[in-house]
C-alpha cells in the first residue's frame, strides 16, 4: 500500500502474504533468486556412487559439458550477478558471471565472518 510516495507494509499472519506484498512494493525492479548449476558428478550418480539395490539411480544420458552452453546463455540472458572465483565447489564455466556481485546487504554486514584474533 502506498501513502504519499511511501510504502506501507501492513502486518499479516501469513509469511506468503508478506513476501507477495514486498514483491509488489518492489515493483518488479529486482528479482531475488539463485541460479544454481548442477555439478559434473550430478550427471553420473550411478557411476559415482554405484548401484543401489531397489532404486532407479542411473546416470543421465547427457553430461554437464552438454548443458554448460545453455547454463551460460541463461545466466547472461537474465543477468546473474556474483563472483564465484573463490568457490571451490563451483561448477566449471567458460566465462565468468555477467554481472558484478551486489553490495553486501544489512544481514551480511551483521552476520559476516569476523577475522580471527
Amino acid at each position: 500500500m502506498r501513502r504519499g510516495g511511501s510504502a506501507l507494509v501492513l502486518p499479516s499472519d501469513s509469511e506468503m502474504e508478506y513476501n507477495i506484498m514486498l514483491l509488489a512494493l518492489a515493483e518488479a525492479r529486482f528479482l531475488c533468486a539463485m541460479a544454481w548449476r548442477y555439478m559434473e558428478q550430478d550427471f553420473r550418480m550411478r557411476s559415482t556412487y554405484g548401484s543401489v539395490e531397489g532404486s532407479t539411480l542411473d546416470d543421465w544420458p547427457i553430461s554437464y559439458q552438454d548443458l554448460e552452453p545453455y547454463y551460460e546463455k541463461a545466466e547472461w540472458e537474465i543477468g546473474v550477478s556474483g563472483d564465484d572465483s573463490n568457490n571451490i565447489f563451483r561448477a566449471p564455466r567458460k566465462r565468468p558471471l555477467p554481472m558484478p556481485p551486489l553490495p553486501p546487504n544489512r544481514e551480511y554486514t551483521i552476520l559476516k565472518p569476523q577475522p580471527s584474533a
